[in-house]
């Protein structure tokens, strides 16, 4: 799981390098918004797909398609496909070093990281939901480990700073 969602944020980084702020420090609100919008309807649709009709059918169980989870899927990859799509109408336009053909390149900005973003959403839905609780668990203890020992060297900077004669 963390292999394929590291993948997804990187291909969110390039989205976000290619159409939404090139490089620079302020980034375009309506690209973001599109891609956070990619990544909320593109796992719901990913995982309701799966869950709803692509295993299912895979395990030979016709029988347990569940159409109210397929459709929920399908409309949502429909929204994500549509925000795909309006990052590309939305994109910032740069004359400065990151449009230059020898940066790294990327065909069919942003469709082809777009759609690797909602193929790896499906690769993470046939993981089990105990992989997921592990995983989130993971995730939780190393981010809330990491602000522990960010706060300690804070308060301990603090600390030698007040301690002077």
């Amino acid at each position: 799981l963390g292999v394929i969602l590291s993948f997804n944020l990187t291909n969110t980084s390039l989205i976000m390098l290619r159409c939404g702020n090139g490089g620079k420090m302020v980034s375009s609100k309506v690209v973001r918004r599109w891609a956070m919008s990619l990544w909320v309807f593109g796992a719901l649709g990913s995982y309701s797909a799966w869950h709803g009709y692509c295993k299912p059918m895979l395990d030979g169980n016709s029988d347990g398609v569940m159409t109210s989870l397929t459709s929920v899927g399908v409309a949502s990859i429909l929204v994500a496909t549509l925000s795909i799509w309006k990052i590309d109408v939305n994109r910032q336009e740069f004359d400065d070093i990151t449009t230059r053909k020898d940066i790294f390149m990327t065909p069919l900005m942003p469709y082809t990281p777009g759609f690797a973003i909602l193929l790896n959403f499906f690769l993470m839905a046939q993981f089990t939901l105990i992989d997921h609780y592990i995983f989130g668990m993971f995730i939780a203890v190393f981010v809330l480990g990491y602000f522990g020992y960010k706060t300690g060297k804070h308060m301990q900077k603090r600390a030698r700073a007040s301690f002077r004669f």
